[in-house]
């Protein structure tokens, strides 16, 4: 019986250990920072890729007005160095307003549109508080201070 009870707990250890080791299947840091970095291609569509998104993000795609897009570049950015592109819009709200021009980026990964993220139009701060920026409007006003903007008239020119 004490034989049984040895194998018992034998075999509950080797089960309990083989739970808490790492898979040998997990890439090494190197090789992940290799993927990654394989990951870095230049969007050659960058503009096809971010008309397509927007025609579906904009609440109303036409008469986009001030439309403005940098060239694709290596930022250093929160999750790693990733082409990204600048872009600078004015665009109508629901109620057909046009609102203000806002300044985004668009984030590519393996030559394709990957992340978007805009920054929020300057709204009344609430009465006594201070006025506070959101990581991702930090991070698009930051990747985005030094771009060189170029006309995109095809944002312009977006149909439904």
């Amino acid at each position: 019986m004490k034989t049984s009870v040895s194998v018992a707990l034998l075999i509950a250890a080797c089960v309990l250990t083989g739970c808490s080791t790492t898979s040998s299947d997990e890439p090494s840091a190197a090789e992940r920072e290799a993927i990654r970095q394989s990951q870095n291609v230049f969007p050659q569509n960058y503009k096809a890729d971010i008309i397509a998104f927007m025609r579906n993000y904009l609440n109303d795609p036409t008469g986009v007005r001030s439309a403005g897009v940098s060239l694709p570049q290596v930022k250093n950015l929160p999750t790693g160095a990733r082409y990204a592109s600048c872009l600078r819009y004015d665009a109508r709200n629901s109620s057909g307003r046009y609102v203000g021009v806002k300044t985004a980026m668009a984030v590519f990964i393996s030559g394709r549109l990957d992340r978007f993220a805009d920054t929020p139009l300057n709204r009344q701060p609430v009465q006594g508080a201070e006025p506070r920026e959101t990581a991702q409007a930090a991070e698009v006003r930051e990747a985005c201070k030094d771009a060189a903007y170029a006309p995109f008239p095809e944002l312009e020119k977006m149909t439904r």
